[in-house]
């Protein structure tokens, strides 16, 4: 992992998604480096998937190691303006909640589930967007991971594809069948 990359972690759902997005805040916190990890899972859910890796996040929480930032789901985008434009002012939110914690020098950014913000109509307006997100990340030295469900539908894999060409690293995780016919990460 490069100091200032930015990395796309796709998977399908059960895959491991949201463990590697807490392995990396916890190995960040180890190193008394501050990750700012966006989510939009209730607290106590976080909690659990946390301390099933030993990860006692809210120690981290309370020593402004990890700063836990809960996102709202766009939901139903019903208002007088444009999807792309709302979809767009939550891509754009991230750097307005990186300056806003720049003093605690933030060395990662964690989105765990970015899924829900990329119903883009306009991919051209989704790579703008989100590019010029990276680079202002980048241009602060942060390491930025985006977590993303595996494309199910041939437009789904074209939004997966504008965010990919835009990283500097794409981590793929699958599930394998074990005994049993379980499914595991």
């Amino acid at each position: 992992v490069y100091k200032g990359g930015s990395y796309l972690i796709v998977g399908p759902r059960k895959s491991g998604r949201t463990l590697l997005a807490l392995q990396l805040a916890k190995e960040a916190a180890k190193s008394d480096q501050v990750c700012l990890y966006f989510t939009n899972m209730r607290p106590k859910d976080l909690m659990i998937q946390a301390a099933s890796i030993n990860f006692d996040i809210q120690s981290y929480m309370n020593k402004n190691l990890v700063i836990v930032v809960r996102v709202a789901p766009p939901g139903e985008l019903e208002d007088f303006r444009n999807n792309d434009d709302v979809l767009g002012d939550y891509i754009r939110d991230i750097i307005s909640v990186v300056n806003e914690y720049k003093a605690f020098l933030p060395a990662r950014v964690v989105f765990d589930e970015l899924t829900p913000y990329l119903g883009f109509e306009d991919l051209g307006y989704l790579q703008s967007v989100f590019l010029q997100t990276l680079e202002e990340i980048e241009d602060k030295n942060i390491s930025s991971f985006f977590v993303v469900s595996e494309p199910a539908a041939k437009r789904a894999e074209a939004i997966v594809d504008v965010i990919a060409s835009n990283v500097t690293g794409i981590i793929y995780l699958k599930k394998s069948a074990q005994k049993l016919n379980q499914f595991h990460g």
